[in-house]
């Protein structure tokens, strides 16, 4: 194979179609049939499970939830739905408990038993490893059995460790349709700060922003007046209103207000 000059992915394709490298009869992956479950067990991201919600039990919990946890596979088969859940914090555990299963729950009642595998549960919580420390775990499921009244008696779902994406702490809980054109569409979106009390949720710079906003000025007028950019002045607002779940800046006012904030 000719020495590769540049560490380019392209210069490396071209390198493998060398004739030394052609003469190689063998293949580089093992073509059994077990190959990939196993290599999906032990290296992929995501851990992968079966929830059977009638016996509180999962039927599927892939080996590589070892990386993810700190926790076999084992761990989880045997203690069920109560193992996990005395590992999650318990700030997280009463949002998920009080609010967001709440909103499941409303989902699971509107639709159509028979439709609830086209919709997609997300949420995030922090999960407590054997070594005390704490992983921020992103949780998706889907609904693969539900009762004639659309409680769900089964679910498959994965979870990945996001530890390093949630710098400011919130839980998001998201709901997510699945269109004929395969792309999952946002149904339901609502943020959670269990580490923040509502009067410290917004930044000084938010709420100077904020001040703003509430004389009337708009976003260009606000960055001229505090020597910012645009972009940044956007950007403050678009925080403002995932903090507050506002969906327009009337109800992140009322927020503000009912707050105390300005």
């Amino acid at each position: 194979m000719k020495k590769l000059l540049q560490p380019t992915f392209m210069s490396f394709l071209q390198g493998l179609t060398d004739d030394e490298l052609n003469q190689i009869t063998t293949s580089p992956i093992d073509s059994h049939e077990s190959l990939f479950s196993e290599l999906l067990a032990k290296y992929a991201s995501q851990v992968i499970y079966i929830l059977d919600y009638t016996n509180k039990e999962y039927t599927t919990f892939t080996e590589n939830c070892l990386n993810l946890s700190g926790h076999p596979s084992a761990a989880f088969l045997e203690g069920g739905l109560e193992f996990t859940l005395s590992r999650w914090h318990p700030n997280d555990l009463f949002y998920f408990n009080q609010h967001i299963f709440s909103e499941n729950f409303k989902l699971f009642m509107s639709v159509p038993p028979n439709e609830l595998s086209s919709y997609r549960v997300s949420y995030n919580y922090r999960f407590k490893r054997p070594n005390g420390q704490w992983t921020d775990c992103l949780q998706q499921s889907t609904i693969i059995n539900a009762a004639p009244t659309g409680l769900p008696l089964a679910t498959f779902g994965t979870v990945s460790d996001i530890t390093a994406f949630n710098a400011d702490g919130r839980i998001s809980h998201r709901i997510e349709r699945l269109l004929e054109n395969g792309i999952w569409e946002t149904f339901y979106c609502k943020n959670y700060f269990p580490n923040v009390d509502e009067d410290k949720l917004l930044s000084k710079a938010e709420i100077e922003v904020l001040k703003w906003i509430i004389e009337g000025y708009s976003s260009q007028a606000i960055a001229d007046k505090l020597h910012r950019s645009l972009h940044t002045v956007k950007t403050h607002r678009k925080h403002m209103l995932e903090k507050t779940n506002a969906k327009n800046t009337a109800e992140l006012l009322r927020f503000a207000i009912k707050n105390g904030l300005v």
